[in-house]
């Protein structure tokens, strides 16, 4: 949500980058530890690739040089609710 931040100021790019990066540096330790614990190691080796592919896709490798800023956030967004829907993480509308 930090990077949310560069669309109305964009000097406020780097320290929402900065905010960006420790909030991964905290989260994606912490997911490595729990996907070894609940995991067995095939099944990791299918989360660690699923998390890559999710990753690139929402990093923007695959979005045009020209595509909106704010239409890269809810395309990543509406992907994670997505994918917390198909998961069973979220239920939406009762």
């Amino acid at each position: 949500m930090a990077l949310l931040a560069a669309i109305a100021a964009p000097a406020a790019a780097s320290p929402a980058a900065v905010v960006y990066g420790l909030g991964g540096a905290l989260v994606w330790p912490a997911l490595c530890a729990l996907a070894a614990r609940e995991f067995a190691p095939p099944e990791r080796a299918t989360l660690t690739s699923g998390l890559a592919l999710t990753l690139a896709l929402a990093g923007g490798m695959v979005l045009p040089a020209d595509f909106a800023y704010v239409a890269a956030i809810a395309l990543a967004l509406g992907a994670l609710v997505l994918a917390a829907v198909a998961a069973g993480g979220w239920v939406v509308c009762g």
